[in-house]
């Protein structure tokens, strides 16, 4: 899991499409054939103060499962519900 520290909402939209964008075009693996990937990413709009960083990633988490229910090579922002919803386990959503 990678994550970037970004000020406003626009500006991580912008780098979910641009990563999203940029795995999506076909390159080649030594002498295989060219591969083409699909990224769905979840992106947290805020975090409060003194979050803790599990909470943090619990978010961005289900918002990229919900990313991936709706359509793979997208991304979800989390909603300040998701940040008051209870965490049955640590287990992933069925996707």
């Amino acid at each position: 899991m990678n994550a970037w520290l970004v000020q406003d909402l626009e500006r991580a939209a912008h780098i979910a499409q641009r990563v999203i964008r940029s795995l999506s075009h076909p390159f080649g693996i030594a002498d295989a054939e060219d591969v083409a990937f699909t990224a769905s990413l979840g992106v947290v709009p805020q975090i409060e103060p003194g979050a803790a960083v599990p909470d943090v990633f619990d978010r961005a988490d289900l918002a990229l499962f919900r990313a991936k229910r709706t359509r793979r090579g997208g991304f979800r922002v989390s909603s300040s519900a998701d940040a008051r919803a209870p965490q049955a386990s640590n287990s992933a959503p069925a996707a």
